[in-house]
């Protein structure tokens, strides 16, 4: 099993932050350019078991991706859970700690696991938390960004 996790604190209320991601559009801002994806049912909504529907581009090819939502708690918390995709195994936890009224730790937790399995995560496990370092720096940082701070709090495991 490959785990990473990315916690950044943000200037901005839980609430707010959390609702910001349920926003159309919000996965796509959060993508970097050089990894293009695209939500194929555009009318969904997070809720318990929705599923989303992506689609990615690796190189000429496209590739599904269905992401289940579940333990669902407003403005706390929302898990994916590949049912289609690239990996064997995936569970994204996204967190929101309210630190104060105006202050939230938001904490992305990735455990996940490769077709080919243990031996696969070992051999190729350093490549896949490189791959989600860079994502997730960008999309903490398209965060920093959007609600302001002057001083990020990166804190990366993995």
């Amino acid at each position: 099993m490959i785990h990473f996790e990315k916690t950044s604190v943000l200037s901005v209320c839980a609430r707010k932050l959390y609702d910001w991601h349920l926003q159309p559009g919000a996965l796509e801002a959060l993508t970097p350019p050089s990894e293009p994806v695209r939500v194929l049912n555009e009318s969904f909504v997070l809720e318990e078991h929705a599923e989303l529907t992506l689609e990615l581009s690796l190189g000429p090819f496209k590739l599904h991706w269905i992401a289940h939502h579940q333990n669902i708690v407003p403005e706390r918390r929302f898990d994916d859970i590949q049912r289609k995709g690239p990996f064997k195994h995936w569970h994204h936890q996204h967190l929101f700690e309210p630190l104060s009224e105006e202050t939230t730790r938001m904490r992305d937790v990735i455990a996940c696991s490769l077709p080919g399995g243990a031996i696969a995560d070992r051999l190729l496990g350093w490549a896949v938390r490189k791959k989600l370092r860079r994502l997730f720096d960008y999309r903490h940082q398209q965060l920093y960004d959007r609600f302001g701070d002057a001083k990020p709090a990166f804190v990366t495991n993995g």
